[in-house]
């Protein structure tokens, strides 16, 4: 099982190694199986490791038929021993990764990865299958706010984040992005700045009333650093992230504390023992230290090495196993551009039934995955002026709402000038529950 977790999100997934080594990226790599690995790839394939391709990641072309050949369907992690996105992987082949995903309905695909730009320079405006799940790896505050974004940033049906190792507190609810606004991942929405009020303090619209609405994560999993070193998690900041994704109810997996273990009788002669404060200062032999030291604080927590024998106790947290998934049998689609709203839903599946003025329909403007595209009309010429129909307005005015595409490309996309756009969406917030006057209440069409 300890070896299947290097291979595995859940322990059950099937690795599909596709790439063998990888780049290291930040400080959470230190640790990493990929190398050791990497050097076991060239000894079977009867070769050394020299020390000029210790980082250089090696690509297999013939394991793209694999999935072929699997006769049930699986849970699939890829290329786990290695970074998909990392710089050095061909983008063809990451194309060519893609597209066996999409022929293979019958199984799902994990790719996780910490290399979270060229994820999005590949894969920001590609049509992604339903069978894949994509996340971003993070280790510590920092790297999750500077990776999850990005993440939000891809058309991806399925989302789901690593927080492994974990080596410092991570706020998993909220991101400040550089415009201020604020990303909220376990619900999927971005929160607008407004700027600062009278007394300089900053302002944001409220939640209910988002910038930006996505699908939220739909997986959060936790473990702790293995390796011939490793620098435990402090629970504490494992019990932060376990409760906030039970709040969103969003699915919590633990994958252990890695090759430490929490111990409560410390011996103060061993040289493993480390101390773990929950600020994340390590302390003790383990971590370096000349001596091992009693702790400061009653927070304070001692780990030690991880005992053959001794492995099922390292995936409790609080004395429980959190082993959530999601559903991945569900196919779920990505939000519509008219989700935005109850009010958005109601005024477009009006105008879908024809009870609103001719034009253009919503389905000429919405594409089945959400997003946005003008269909051609035969001897459709643009004008220098315009007079859009009361429908066409609704559409773009709902579009600029929901924020999947912004205004400048909405402008661009439509020739419609920014200004007349942002005119339109003003005027459907003030004006659309006129709309609603006096009709009654339809049996079975309540909110949703």
């Amino acid at each position: 099982m300890l070896r299947q977790r290097d291979e595995a999100l859940s322990l059950n997934e099937r690795p599909w190694n596709l790439v063998y080594g990888c780049q290291p990226v930040s400080d959470a790599c230190k640790s990493c199986v990929a190398h050791e690995r990497l050097a076991r790839f060239h000894v079977n394939a009867g070769r050394s490791l020299q020390a000029s391709a210790r980082h250089q990641p090696v690509v297999v072309q013939a394991a793209l038929t694999e999935p072929a050949s699997w006769l049930t369907p699986q849970q699939v992690t890829v290329a786990p021993l290695a970074d998909l996105f990392q710089p050095r992987v061909p983008a063809a082949f990451i194309t060519q990764v893609i597209q066996v995903i999409a022929d293979h309905p019958q199984h799902f695909f994990h790719v996780t990865t910490r290399y979270q730009r060229r994820m999005r320079e590949l894969l920001g405006h590609a049509q992604l299958p339903d069978n894949l799940s994509l996340g971003i790896a993070a280790e510590d505050a920092a790297s999750y706010a500077e990776r999850v974004p990005y993440l939000f940033d891809v058309p991806a049906v399925w989302r789901h984040v690593v927080l492994e190792p974990l080596l410092g507190a991570v706020n998993v609810e909220s991101v400040e992005l550089p415009t201020r606004d604020i990303l909220w991942p376990l619900e999927g929405i971005v929160q607008q700045y407004l700027g600062l009020d009278g007394d300089g303090r900053p302002q944001w619209m409220p939640k209910s009333d988002p910038l930006r609405r996505y699908e939220p994560l739909d997986w959060v999993l936790l473990g702790g650093e293995r390796g011939s070193a490793p620098r435990p998690t402090h629970p504490e900041w494992a019990r932060r992230v376990r409760d906030a994704c039970r709040d969103r109810q969003v699915p919590f997996f633990f994958r252990g504390w890695g090759d430490s273990v929490i111990t409560r009788k410390p011996d103060l002669d061993d040289p493993q023992l480390v101390i773990v404060s929950i600020d994340g200062s390590r302390r003790g032999r383990g971590a370096g230290s000349a001596i091992n030291h009693l702790s400061v604080a009653d927070s304070d927590v001692y780990f030690t090495r991880l005992l053959q024998g001794d492995e099922p106790i390292q995936f409790y947290l609080d004395g429980q196993r959190y082993r959530e998934a999601p559903d991945f049998g569900r196919r779920h689609a990505r939000l519509r551009l008219v989700d935005v709203s109850p009010l958005a839903r109601q005024l477009v599946e009006r105008i879908e039934q024809g009870e609103a003025p001719s034009g253009p329909t919503t389905q000429e403007y919405i594409q089945s995955d959400g997003g946005l595209r003008k269909k051609s009309i035969a001897g459709d010429k643009r004008r220098p002026r315009r007079s859009h129909t009361p429908s066409f307005k609704a559409q773009i005015a709902v579009a600029a709402l929901q924020g999947e595409a912004s205004v400048a490309d909405l402008s661009q996309r439509f020739d419609v000038h920014r200004n007349q756009i942002t005119q339109w969406r003003a005027q459907l917030l003030e004006r659309a529950s006129e709309l609603f006057d006096g009709l009654p209440e339809k049996p079975g069409r309540g909110r949703r």
